[in-house]
């Protein structure tokens, strides 16, 4: 029993298939893994004073982050703007307006975080920006004892490559653990038609460390929604990113220890899934 939502991030469930581990991060309060920096990143900001009730806070999304940051804005009476690329599924932007968020939408062309800092900087209020804010993978570290209580032996970590917080903040714990992990992160095919939400990034374009990453796996827009539908169909929910990072847990050794971080879930893809 808890008094605030909040309390209740983290701590997700893993669910166990043969040799594969999954960390499903859609049993956190908003629905997703992004629920862990998000705290963290507002956390930070209000320890340096840089924000206060009926505040405004500007962050850029591709959908899961501002979504976590509306919840909890809406809870500690912060206003929040969020940009977020018009390709992005509809369902995003409903539940960050009801939340209360004010959501604008920016054309592909457009660099989405260069016109964040510029608005942060007219009208003088915080830009979260969870691609070079060190409170991103900082609030991983929990989530990196979780597994470490609960798995004894890890051969492969399998995440997707969005702003690269995630898997650099469980690495920097879980090989003091697991010496031998190896590290496998997932990126689209097609990232110009990407239907793969969340993990659209180009390697060369994450800022935080990336020689943590072993290897770079690349899945086809089709193999992540038939992974996912296949997945689905076992009861386990999983969104699109997920079913990229289960299409490549399947293609490892059988016989080794596959840990796959499940972000979020298929809630926010329904409109894109029966067009």
């Amino acid at each position: 029993m808890v008094k605030n939502i909040l309390d209740l991030i983290g701590n997700t469930p893993i669910l166990k298939l043969d040799n594969l581990f999954l960390k499903l991060e859609y049993f956190n309060p908003s629905g997703s893994i992004k629920d862990r920096m998000s705290i963290k990143m507002i956390e930070a900001l209000e320890e340096e004073g840089l924000i206060k009730a009926g505040g405004y806070l500007i962050e850029t999304t591709s959908g899961n982050t501002g979504i976590s940051l509306s919840m909890i804005c809406a809870i500690k009476r912060y206003k929040l703007i969020v940009l977020m690329y018009d390709d992005a599924t509809i369902e995003r932007e409903i539940i960050m307006k009801s939340y209360g968020t004010k959501v604008l939408r920016v054309p592909r062309k457009i660099n989405i975080e260069l016109l964040a800092s510029k608005i942060s900087k007219v009208l003088n209020i915080p830009f979260v920006d969870q691609h070079t804010n060190c409170n991103n993978y900082l609030g991983y570290e929990k989530m990196a004892y979780e597994i470490i209580n609960n798995i004894k032996d890890i051969d492969y970590l399998v995440c997707g490559l969005g702003t690269g917080g995630t898997i650099y903040g469980l690495y920097r714990i879980l090989i003091n653990k697991y010496p031998n992990l190896k590290t496998i992160g997932v990126l689209p095919k097609e990232p110009e038609n990407c239907l793969i939400y969340g993990i659209n990034s180009k390697l060369e374009d994450l800022k935080f460390d990336t020689l943590c990453i072993n290897e770079i796996k690349y899945v086809s827009n089709s193999d992540a929604l038939k992974t996912k539908d296949k997945y689905i169909k076992k009861g386990i929910f999983v969104g699109n990113s997920s079913g990229a990072l289960l299409f490549v847990s399947e293609k490892l050794p059988k016989d080794k220890n596959v840990l796959v971080i499940i972000p979020d879930s298929n809630f926010k893809y329904l409109s894109m899934d029966f067009k």
